[in-house]
């Protein structure tokens, strides 16, 4: 309504000015000229109104289908990359579990006293300790104790020897003593 109001208000102003100029210019070819620019202009202050009241319609109609239309296609595209972040996350976090495990063995094997068979690491996946990745327990596997004195390769008992290997693990990773565990494998 606001545009009609203007545009009405300006063809009333267009009009007053061409009779004004008319009335001012003698008549010959200069009044052919100020006719045509006069009419020039009624054309440009429609014009002007009509894409003014096109625009405005318009852009909103088109603005609010390409908003639904992108709005789904955005979120679909979210929820993928955040699918594909947590699975290379996941799969980032078993590398390392796995290579934790790999280097605790090779460290294990330097203690000739205590016969390590597996190593298993469970980290913290979820942050609950402040850190994702966090070391929440190391796990030895290591044979059943022999039958007899319990003496092991060094001439050490088996005990000892366990012991001193908990304190390495332990001090290697930075980890408290209480989270390396010993567990018996056949």
């Amino acid at each position: 309504m606001d545009a009609l109001n203007l545009l009405v208000t300006q063809l009333v102003i267009l009009a007053v000015l061409a009779v004004f100029l008319e009335l001012l210019i003698p008549a010959g070819d200069l009044s052919r000229y100020v006719r045509m620019v006069l009419g020039l202009l009624i054309i440009v202050a429609v014009l002007q109104a009509a894409t003014g009241f096109w625009h405005r319609e318009l852009s909103g109609t088109f603005s609010d289908l390409s908003l639904q239309q992108t709005a789904p296609a955005t979120s679909s595209i979210l929820d993928e990359g955040r699918q594909r972040w947590d699975d290379n996350h996941a799969r980032a976090l078993d590398e390392f579990r796995t290579g934790l495990a790999r280097q605790i063995m090779a460290l294990t094997r330097l203690n000739p006293d205590v016969e390590v068979l597996n190593v298993d690491v469970v980290l913290d996946v979820e942050g609950e300790s402040g850190e994702i990745g966090r070391l929440q327990r190391i796990t030895l596997y290591v044979p059943p104790d022999p039958p007899g004195i319990g003496i092991g390769v060094s001439g050490r008992g088996v005990e000892d020897g366990r012991d001193r290997l908990r304190q390495t693990v332990a001090e290697f990773y930075n980890v408290d003593e209480a989270l390396v565990k010993y567990e018996t494998q056949q």
